[in-house]
């Protein structure tokens, strides 16, 4: 290969690598927008605080409990906790004691990472304070389910459940 074909393959691939670099630009540019705006809504769960505040933070309502982020994956256990782990399911799986202590634990998070003054980790506290109060929620939902109780009557009013009731036909 000579010098002149050298020259030619070269600007081939710098041409080739200047039009990757404009559409990796470009997809920075619109995963920029999306976070942005993602964050606006993020921003507006928390100003509208869901469902009723009580002293240790808002309680999300029915609404946000049964939809898609409603119920969140516990990741670790928090700390202060010495019961089973619960590491792993979801929130709508867990006991009442836990998940106040869950939400306390995610509060707690979220205000260090407002301490830390961390632009890139910001996003991460308005999380923290909606997945605190799906917790509560969750913990008031599940306050009246224990382990052992009959499961709920069908909704026409038969309980389908019991295994020594009669058939009608």
């Amino acid at each position: 290969m000579d010098a002149r074909e050298a020259a030619a393959w070269r600007q081939k691939i710098e041409a080739a690598l200047a039009a990757h670099i404009e559409k990796i630009k470009a997809l920075e540019a619109t995963l920029a927008k999306h976070e942005k705006r993602l964050d606006a809504m993020a921003d507006a769960r928390v100003k509208a605080t869901p469902g009723r505040q009580v002293p240790g933070g808002a309680v999300a309502d029915d609404a946000d409990l049964d939809g898609p982020y409603g119920d969140p994956e516990v990741k670790r256990d928090p700390p202060k906790w010495t019961g089973d782990s619960f590491a792993g399911q979801r929130c709508s799986a867990c006991p009442s004691d836990y998940l106040r202590s869950l939400a306390g634990f995610w509060d707690w998070k979220a205000g260090k990472t407002e301490e830390e003054g961390d632009p890139d980790r910001q996003k991460y506290v308005k999380w923290d304070r909606l997945n605190a109060a799906r917790a509560r929620g969750w913990a008031a939902r599940n306050e009246g389910k224990r382990k052992g109780d009959p499961p709920a009557a069908e909704p026409d009013g038969e309980d389908y459940g019991d295994p020594n009731m009669e058939i009608p036909f």
